[in-house]
């Protein structure tokens, strides 16, 4: 039997402290079946930016999320969007996991 193949969205926005508890809630856990982790990054805390830049124990792939006008819920799903469409953008996935770096 094939496992199916998979990615992992995060994303992160001025909270360090707790992208770091996911990020290593991610490394700690079965990954036999997780291929990438794909980071979309709002830009405002350096120590968040220099976190992900750090992750050498999975291929991982930083999105920069670029300034948007509108409300913060409107920020916030398009970077979602930025992530799951680049994430299902890659045939090899079967599977996305969406995780927020707050949640």
């Amino acid at each position: 039997m094939v496992t199916p193949n998979g990615s992992a969205v995060v994303i992160a926005y001025n909270r360090p402290e707790e992208l770091l508890v996911t990020l290593n809630a991610i490394k700690e856990s079965d990954r036999s079946n997780l291929n990438h982790l794909i980071i979309v990054l709002q830009p405002g805390d350096s120590r968040v930016e220099q976190i992900c830049k750090e992750i050498d124990w999975i291929k991982a792939t930083i999105l920069m999320s670029k300034a948007v006008t509108g409300s913060p819920m409107h920020k916030i799903n398009m970077n979602v969007f930025k992530g799951l469409d680049y994430a299902f953008s890659n045939p090899k996935n079967q599977w996305v996991a969406m995780i927020e770096d707050d949640i």
